[in-house]
């Protein structure tokens, strides 16, 4: 499978048009069923900045960004945004894995990481991904 799919890093001087459409498409997407404080234009002025980068493949897209500790120098992989169309199968998960590892070595990273309020990634990456933390949250309204 992995030799079947294509996956390209977009580089932000080619996101006008139809690429950004379509990903602003999928953003939108992931925003109505995740609570999440950013807009699709805060992922395009980060795209376009290179503070993230855009990596497409048919059936979806995903936008990484390296997170440098603050500690020890050491950075990570964070897969901040990923979209697949509802066609695109679990067995493409291992092909996104192994793309986000390739990325995260290209780059120096020691781990690939990625947050999200969705619960059943824990069940669907089990022994993929290990769990390292949780967040609490308790909103103040003002």
């Amino acid at each position: 499978l992995r030799n079947a799919v294509r996956i390209d890093f977009i580089p932000p001087e080619k996101i006008h048009g139809w690429t950004w459409e379509q990903v602003r498409s999928g953003l939108e997407k992931i925003l109505a069923i995740c609570d999440e404080e950013w807009l699709p234009e805060d992922v395009y002025l980060s795209l376009k900045t290179g503070r993230a980068s855009l990596y497409t493949f048919a059936g979806g897209f995903f936008i990484a960004e390296l997170m440098p500790s603050p500690f020890n120098g050491s950075r990570r992989l964070n897969v901040w945004c990923l979209f697949t169309q509802p066609m695109v199968g679990d067995e493409f998960q291992e092909v996104l894995i192994s793309e986000f590892e390739r990325i995260a070595a290209q780059h120096g990273c020691i781990a690939v990481r990625f947050v999200s309020p969705r619960m059943g990634w824990g069940r669907k990456l089990k022994g993929q991904f290990e769990e390292v933390g949780v967040i609490y949250e308790r909103k103040i309204h003002v």
